[in-house]
């Protein structure tokens, strides 16, 4: 057995086209897995090393560890009779160096865990940032963080401005990656459809909508794997 991710993610696509959180992702992720690959065992927040490191799905019969992001722009979108009410996380700088700290994260446990022979980073959104390339001249503090198509990945990425690391917390060490990394980014869905139902449902409650935020109805997702 071998996981082909994109086969999953255009499965999940067909039936779980919106979540309502990462933990939400992460569970479909993990089931949709299941299903398609029936003798394969699924963990979610498995703990590999003796450290705090927690993997989101650890596939030990492939010996797989999956790390997701799930970043979203506001967006009201109706699935069925769901109403999914997704908000603005912002802070693309530091969602950037997460997911690079996830692939950082994901090689150290191909190398130091004895039965985790791959990984693979997966990051889904509908900001359109994430993957389009800069059009603005002058140089992000997370230049070399970012996954726009076409960008590769490797060596040591450290803050553009390293001299005012005040605000970035836990992210100030740089990320240092062994492998060298492609940002090939797929379709995931466009719920553009579920964001005019959700708009004309709460219309007819009584609720005005404005929907300047269907735009963000476009996801699409990058995934990065780690190891052999």
């Amino acid at each position: 057995m071998q996981l082909d991710i994109y086969g999953a993610m255009r499965d999940l696509a067909t039936v779980r086209p919106l979540f309502h959180s990462e933990a939400d992702f992460r569970f479909a992720l993990a089931w949709r897995i299941r299903e398609r690959m029936p003798g394969c065992d699924v963990r979610l927040e498995f703990k590999p090393l003796a450290e705090p490191l927690y993997l989101d799905i650890w596939l030990p019969t492939l010996d797989v560890a999956i790390e997701l992001k799930f970043k979203t722009q506001q967006l009201l979108a109706l699935s069925g009779a769901e109403l999914y009410a997704l908000h603005n996380h912002g802070a693309q700088n530091h969602s950037r160096y997460d997911f690079l700290a996830d692939v950082q994260r994901l090689e150290k446990v191909v190398k130091e865990h004895g039965s985790a022979k791959r990984g693979l980073a997966v990051f889904l959104t509908n900001e359109r940032s994430y993957w389009e390339v800069p059009t603005r001249s002058n140089t992000p503090d997370d230049e070399a963080f970012r996954l726009h198509e076409g960008r590769e990945l490797s060596g040591v990425l450290r803050w553009s401005d390293e001299g005012n690391l005040t605000t970035k917390g836990s992210r100030t060490p740089p990320i240092v990656l062994s492998g060298r990394y492609h940002a090939v980014w797929h379709d995931y869905c466009d719920a553009t459809a579920h964001a005019a139902a959700a708009a004309a449902m709460l219309r007819a409650l009584g609720t005005e909508v404005s929907t300047r935020n269907a735009r963000h109805s476009r996801f699409r997702y990058l995934a990065m794997p780690v190891g052999s």
